[in-house]
């Protein structure tokens, strides 16, 4: 199932430009209100706070409903409290979200070359 989003993830988003940077690529990164949009802008993704929530997360939601729908998550089960010390980024053909100052991993896809399906 990883896998999966993996291709949609690269697919749809990766060197489609970002709010505040060119592309997102293994050397750059994705944080605070930065969002990128699939090519075709029915998708964006970015961190959000779903309803009175005081976390954040990473996921994709429809970019042209007027409420927000999410349809995948990254990290639901490990939230980080601030978009802005949190940073997704590409390393080692794994999506990965790392939190704070210290940079600590909160959340990867964690696959290897040999588990990745191409």
């Amino acid at each position: 199932m990883v896998s999966f989003f993996i291709v949609l993830f690269s697919f749809f988003f990766l060197s489609i430009p970002v709010s505040t940077t060119d592309t997102i690529s293994a050397d750059s990164t994705l944080y605070g209100d930065q969002t990128i949009f699939s090519s075709g802008g029915t998708f964006k993704m970015g961190f959000f706070q779903p309803g009175n929530s005081k976390n954040f997360y990473i996921g994709m939601w429809y970019q042209q409903l007027p409420v927000q729908t999410v349809v995948w998550v990254a990290n639901r089960d490990k939230p980080v409290s601030d978009k802005n010390t949190a940073v997704l980024k590409i390393s080692n053909g794994n999506l990965v979200l790392l939190e704070g100052n210290n940079r600590t991993p909160v959340w990867s896809t964690g696959l290897n070359s040999s588990s990745a399906a191409y």
